[in-house]
């Protein structure tokens, strides 16, 4: 049990025992079991957060006397010396200390020095006026123990997100293995159109993996304005097949799924889920800007 240190009217320092149980020490050790700190993330208003390099610091603290004020620390406290027990009454509780102010005259001030086996904190006690503008509940946390645990935390989620990459990419593949074992062909096509602003798309080929097919598409700009590609669609008996686009090499995401210049030309392929759904042979492929703007149709298109 910490030893309490109070000094008498000669400025010497003497412990005091106290009461195996008072009131006002059944209240502080209630007020303690009840205002346990929230866990992370709790959101509550009334408590602080501090965080306490290199093994000491002064800690402000408001306080009023229609709140008790529970300080947690990460450690067993061994000892605390209150300088004024006339206004404020403070105990240890384990991790904890606990202070109630018995004035609410917000000229008193007073300090706590609170000893652990690692850290040296000294409390700053100001009594507010304002119930509200008083905290509830300090937390004090050390910087070096803190920052450790997110280094630690950091290397467990990159090793974890490495390992999913890792199965996700072995899931890839198998499924593409899978579907080549199904199905497997290579058809030439020479579908192709054009938009009353010169923008050409051509269909060379088409390739066929298992359900899906993957279309393989030019696009030619040749108009005096960069063409912004923002939706492609693989139409077929009233269905959109549209699995996704690859443009230039990379996966397309976003508002724009790809740029080309003018005067300049683009490769892209479409990929068309679970072809063997429709019971027509071909199906129109509608690339077009933002709203459908410039929109290039290409017909008779043979997906499966």
């Amino acid at each position: 049990m910490p030893t309490i240190l109070t000094r008498d009217s000669h400025t010497m320092l003497i412990p005091r025992r106290r009461p195996l149980v008072s009131p006002l020490g059944l209240l502080l050790l209630l007020a303690v079991l009840a205002a346990r700190p929230a866990q992370a993330g709790a959101g509550d208003e009334t408590q602080s957060v501090v965080m306490v390099s290199g093994g000491s610091a002064a800690i402000d603290v408001s306080v009023n006397p229609a709140l008790i004020t529970s300080v947690f620390l990460p450690e067993p406290v061994t000892r605390i010396l209150a300088s004024d027990q006339k206004h404020f009454a403070v105990r240890a509780m384990g991790n904890a200390v606990v202070i109630k102010p018995l004035t609410s005259n917000p000229s008193i001030q007073a300090n706590v020095v609170v000893t652990s086996a690692s850290l040296n904190l000294t409390l700053v006690l100001r009594v507010t006026d304002e119930p509200a503008a008083a905290q509830a509940q300090i937390v004090v946390k050390k910087a070096e123990v803190e920052a450790a645990l997110e280094k630690r935390i950091d290397a467990e989620v990159a090793r974890r997100l490495a390992a999913s990459k890792a199965a996700m990419q072995t899931h890839i593949r198998q499924a593409i293995g899978l579907g080549l074992a199904q199905r497997f062909d290579v058809r030439v096509l020479r579908a192709a159109d054009r938009n009353g602003d010169n923008v050409i798309v051509r269909v060379p080929r088409r390739v066929r993996v298992g359900r899906d097919s993957y279309v393989s598409v030019t696009i030619q700009n040749r108009s005096s304005r960069p063409f912004a590609l923002a939706r492609a669609e693989i139409l077929a008996a009233g269905h959109d097949l549209s699995a996704g686009l690859i443009f230039e090499g990379k996966v397309a995401r976003g508002p724009v799924l790809g740029t080309v210049a003018p005067g300049a030309r683009a490769d892209a392929i479409l990929i068309a889920r679970d072809v063997d759904r429709i019971k027509t042979e071909t199906a129109t492929l509608i690339l077009s800007e933002a709203g459908g703007r410039r929109r290039v149709r290409v017909g008779g298109v043979d997906i499966r």
